[in-house]
Parts: C-alpha cells; sequence; structure tokens
C-alpha cells in the first residue's frame, strides 16, 4: 500500500478499504518505530445496572523491533511479517480486558501466538484475523457483518458476537499522513456498529446487545501522552476527542491516576468530532480544553469543553473501572529503557450540552444516555 496523504484518500473505494482492513503494510517501516493493531471496544448493555456497561477490548498487535516488555512480559519478535498474495503470517500478541459490569478482568486474555491475517477478493473481501492454530481469539467477516471469538480461562467466559452496519458511522473512514521521512500514520475506522451475540459465563449463558467501535493502526513515529475517548449516545449519536502532547508527563513512571506532571503539558493538537444523529451532521472543533479529576470513587471525571466559531460542547465522563498496560523498550544496550503506560477507562457521560450559533442546543437528555472509554497515556516510547 502507497503511503499517502489524508486528501488522497477521498477516492478510495470501499472494496479497497475493505481489503486493507486484513493487510499489514511494511514498505515503509522503520526500526523501532513501525507499530500495527486491529482494536476494538464493545459497549455491553448492563441490564443489572445501567449506569455501569458491560465493556469489552481487545488488540491484535506487533512492532517492528527486537524486544519489548508489555505488563513485565517479555516480547521478542521471532521473525518478520510474511506476506504471500491476500495472507500475511506475523508474530505478535493478542490481548483484552473485560469489565463484566461488577468486576474488571485484566487481562482477560494474554497471548503470544503466530497470526494468519487474510482475505477473498470479491464483492465484500471477506477476511479473517486469527491465530494459525486453534479458534481463539478469531475476528472475521465484510463490512456487513464482522463477528468475534474469545475465551476466557481465568474469567470462565466465552464471548461470541456480532457486529452488524449501522447508518453512515459504519463506513470506513481512512486517514493517513507521513511528515518528515517516513514518519507518519495510517488509521482505518469503524466508528460505530450494531452489537449482539452471546456470553457464557459462570452464571450461564446471555444474550447481549450494545455497539462496537473499531480501529486499524499503523504508526511510524515515538508514542507519546495523549488523551483520546470514543463515545456513543443511545439515539446513534457520536463523540470522539484526541488530544496528544508533550511536556513532564513524558517523565512519569507509575500507573497512577493522577499526578503533579499532568499540569505542565503542551498539546501538539486538539480535536473533537461529534456526530448528532438528530439533524445527521458531524460537527468538528479544534479547540479543546480538559480538567481531569478523581471523584470520590478513586476513579478520574474527565471534563471538556470545545468550540468553534459558533458552536461549543461541554461534556462530563465519569469513569468507574480501569485497565492499565506498560511498555519498556531498551535503549543503550538495554541499560535504559523508554516507557509508555496508557490506561483505558469505561465510562459514561454524566453532562452533555451542545449549542450552535442557530440556537440549535442538544442535551445528554436529548439522547438518552451515553457511553464510551477515556485512554490517558504517559511516558514516551521509541
Amino acid at each position: 500500500m502507497k503511503w499517502k496523504g489524508k486528501a488522497e484518500e477521498k477516492d478510495q473505494t470501499g472494496l479497497e478499504l475493505e481489503s486493507q482492513m486484513w493487510q499489514l503494510p511494511t514498505s515503509h517501516k522503520m526500526p523501532r518505530l513501525t507499530w500495527w493493531w486491529w482494536f476494538w471496544l464493545f459497549f455491553i448493555k448492563n441490564e443489572e445496572n445501567l449506569s455501569q456497561p458491560k465493556q469489552l477490548m481487545i488488540l491484535w498487535s506487533t512492532k517492528n523491533c527486537s524486544f519489548i516488555e508489555v505488563n513485565d512480559y517479555q516480547w521478542s519478535r521471532k521473525g518478520g511479517i510474511h506476506t504471500s498474495g491476500n495472507q500475511t503470517v506475523f508474530d505478535g500478541m493478542a490481548c483484552s480486558w473485560y469489565y463484566d459490569g461488577e468486576k474488571m478482568h485484566h487481562p482477560f486474555t494474554f497471548h503470544r501466538k503466530w497470526f494468519e491475517s487474510s482475505f477473498e477478493p470479491g464483492i465484500l473481501d471477506d477476511g479473517k484475523l486469527a491465530p494459525l492454530h486453534g479458534k481463539n481469539l478469531t475476528f472475521q467477516g465484510n463490512k456487513r457483518e464482522y463477528s468475534l471469538y474469545l475465551a476466557s480461562k481465568n474469567a470462565r467466559t466465552t464471548l461470541d458476537l456480532r457486529m452488524k452496519s449501522e447508518g453512515k458511522l459504519s463506513r470506513y473512514e481512512h486517514s493517513a499522513n507521513s511528515w518528515y521521512r517516513n514518519f507518519g500514520f495510517d488509521i482505518l475506522k469503524l466508528k460505530r456498529m450494531k452489537l449482539g451475540g452471546r456470553i457464557n459465563g459462570p452464571n450461564g449463558p446471555e444474550n447481549v446487545e450494545g455497539t462496537a467501535y473499531f480501529q486499524k493502526v499503523m504508526v511510524n513515529a515515538p508514542a507519546p501522552p495523549w488523551y483520546w475517548s470514543t463515545v456513543h449516545f443511545d439515539d446513534g449519536s457520536y463523540l470522539q476527542y484526541f488530544m496528544p502532547h508533550l511536556g513532564f508527563p513524558i517523565f512519569r513512571r507509575h500507573d497512577t491516576h493522577r499526578s503533579g506532571f499532568d499540569k505542565y503539558v503542551k498539546f501538539l493538537s486538539t480535536t473533537m468530532d461529534y456526530y448528532d444523529s438528530v439533524d445527521g451532521r458531524m460537527h468538528k472543533f479544534k479547540k479543546v480544553a480538559m480538567n481531569k479529576y478523581i471523584s470520590s470513587n478513586g476513579w478520574p471525571v474527565f471534563k471538556l469543553q470545545a468550540k468553534s466559531r459558533n458552536k461549543s460542547i461541554d461534556i462530563t465522563l465519569d469513569t468507574y473501572s480501569g485497565a492499565a498496560w506498560q511498555f519498556h523498550q531498551p535503549l543503550l544496550f538495554s541499560f535504559m529503557k523508554s516507557y509508555l503506560c496508557y490506561y483505558e477507562y469505561p465510562a459514561i457521560v454524566t453532562q452533555f450540552r451542545f449549542k450552535d450559533g442557530s440556537d440549535t442546543v442538544r442535551r445528554l437528555r436529548d439522547h438518552g444516555g451515553g457511553y464510551g472509554n477515556c485512554e490517558h497515556s504517559w511516558g514516551l516510547l521509541f
């Protein structure tokens, strides 16, 4: 795949993007830096406690480095990425966590395996990502419907989920950009899909429903700290923000929810996208401010304000659980290590207000409620 700028992606067809779902581009890979991953977030209705939806995250990944520690697991690369025709084989890891409505299972699964990603060219380009041996950790399908099968021995739970296309937010969104030489990124998103399926846990089988978010990413750059979130509202509306930054947080080395270092940051960019299902419009903001504090339950609260000309958004996200991933990559013949920690927090929307110049106002009650996931990372991995 060619390394393209964002504007050049507009002419791509759905079939081209479907095949990119299953491919790992390697022509611009960089030693130590290049990172590839597939990432799903599942927001599952919790009928017993609507204020704390169940949530599942799973990520398949590989990195162009000889060694990296992931939550104290030492991953040494056994081989490169091998592509033949429509099949790609790679040495990588698949990790997940699961909040079951009461308890966080972290990790829910944690596997190092050889994986195969392949697709069948055709009208829909059906594809599959799975271990070379076994059906666990399998993600497959096409743009109309994907499926996931996942089993955890420790939690005595299996999930068999289906993700179906649901309107314009289920269409592929692709962006890519490069800066100096090969530094850059490539990302493919499905912002919202309809979720259904079955969970078999210690208390027996359960039919479930909800929504899902997906992204497939290649990054050719050091990983700086960031704030990120994706939010799904009950009426089909959507919100996402991204705030990468530098400053004192690159020196943090502990997985605490709060640090004095967080006060001294320089944002590289701030963006927020809000899709209003009532009028079918996407509103984009490039001026975003954040206040993070710890609530009485011990988990972070993220309060954001965004402005763009005559439009504004205020949103508060209360988190109620969390899972941390910590990475160490050796430097200087292993005497030093670069470090990255990122926390993922299941969250609900407790306050929301959108206003534009035409006196249109949307509040949380207009959307029926909202839920999502908030990420906060620190350190600098390179």
